[in-house]
């Protein structure tokens, strides 16, 4: 009888740890109404109006980018919109104009329910 053979012996090489995957935002524009000075008048846009023409001088805006990243091109920035940069909403029956800064002063959660996506940053949308 011939010697037995010895056959290979699996090795397990461990792998490198992963990095556990990174939760990302959707980046969505305001469907709000966006109240703001343009061309020294004070006026009141949606993000479609922010992507239609001219949209590098009205993207621009302060405050326009951070509330219309899809249209501005700006997803990948995580800011709020500017305190002048207003948005309209309807609350109890009337429509309301404010900005970021009151969301996050008091009862941040339920503003933020509020802001449909123009306060990215103090809602945690980014």
């Amino acid at each position: 009888p011939s010697p037995p053979t010895s056959a290979p012996i699996p090795v397990v090489v461990p792998s490198p740890p992963t990095s556990a995957p990174v939760a990302t935002s959707t980046c969505v524009d305001s469907t709000l109404r966006i109240k703001f000075t343009y061309n020294g008048n004070k006026i009141t846009r949606s993000c479609e109006w922010a992507g239609r023409r001219d949209r590098i001088n009205r993207c621009a805006v302060p405050g326009m980018a951070a509330a219309c990243p899809v249209a501005c091109g700006t997803c990948s920035t995580c800011e709020d919109a500017v305190d002048s940069f207003r948005f309209r909403f309807l609350k109890n029956g009337s429509y309301i104009n404010r900005a970021c800064v009151w969301v996050a002063n008091r009862d941040t959660p339920n503003r933020c329910s509020l802001t449909d996506n123009i306060c990215r940053q103090t809602c945690g949308q980014c």
